[in-house]
């Protein structure tokens, strides 16, 4: 592993951000329990059926959550560049915008034009370009994207790495904003 180099007190230092993926642990029923206790602890005042349910909701999640503590994989992402450069020894570094400038909206995907970039291929390369540890293989990443197969992140995981991801570049996270259900549907100008 080569030599880290001392951070240049001259150059504003990048912001990072660590999630812990949890391999193996229901993420669709973390969520749940989230949102769910979300909403009862923004309630200014709660009945005690609603503080039993509270206690209830974090026992669960922390029991879920608990049992997967010495699964954990450490996942750092750091700000990239907003636009990239060609280094000294002639390789090139990209930036978040050179990417998204490589991965445009898909004609006539609603989504993309709503997001300004392919929604499928943009979110995967994003987080690979701010994956700074663990170190993985090209090969390795690919087997990790999801839908990759059996070692790929799970959903619960792979949200949380495309949010970071996109915190890092002060956008909202790429998770679109919900479309009504009329706008999804095919128009006589998609025949």
């Amino acid at each position: 592993m080569p030599a880290q180099k001392k951070p240049n007190p001259l150059v504003r230092r990048r912001r990072r951000e660590t999630v812990y993926l949890i391999p193996g642990v229901d993420g669709d029923r973390i969520e749940q329990l989230e949102n769910r206790l979300d909403a009862l602890l923004a309630q200014p005042k709660r009945t005690a059926a609603e503080q039993r349910e509270v206690k209830k909701l974090v026992d669960e999640r922390n029991t879920i959550l608990e049992g997967a503590q010495d699964d954990r994989i450490k996942v750092v992402l750091e700000e990239p560049l907003y636009r990239g450069y060609e280094a000294a020894d002639g390789t090139t570094v990209l930036g978040y915008a050179d990417l998204q400038e490589q991965h445009p909206p898909r004609k006539g995907n609603k989504l993309d034009a709503q997001l300004g970039f392919d929604s499928d291929a943009y979110p995967p390369a994003l987080v690979r370009l701010c994956l700074v540890e663990p170190e993985v293989t090209d090969e390795q990443w690919a087997e990790f994207v999801p839908g990759a197969g059996p070692d790929a992140a799970s959903a619960f995981d792979w949200r949380r790495l495309t949010e970071a991801a996109a915190k890092l570049t002060n956008r909202e996270p790429v998770l679109p904003k919900p479309l009504p259900v009329s706008a999804l549907l095919p128009t006589n100008d998609d025949e």
